[in-house]
């Protein structure tokens, strides 16, 4: 993640919600791309038999 321009997935969150500003989250397209990768991740693990107990953003 240290080469990802933009930074973080908890940068970005951070970015995009401000309490009572204009952006106030992700949108629902955004959320289900993000959930969508992060469901795929965990299966690729799990075929490659590999168990991960520390799952952050």
């Amino acid at each position: 993640m240290e080469c990802m321009p933009g930074g973080t997935l908890a940068d970005y969150l951070t970015r995009e919600w401000t309490p009572c500003g204009p952006r106030t989250g992700l949108s629902e397209d955004e959320a289900r791309y993000f959930f969508k990768q992060f469901l795929e991740a965990v299966d690729y693990l799990h075929m490659n038999h590999v168990a991960h107990r520390d799952i952050k953003l």
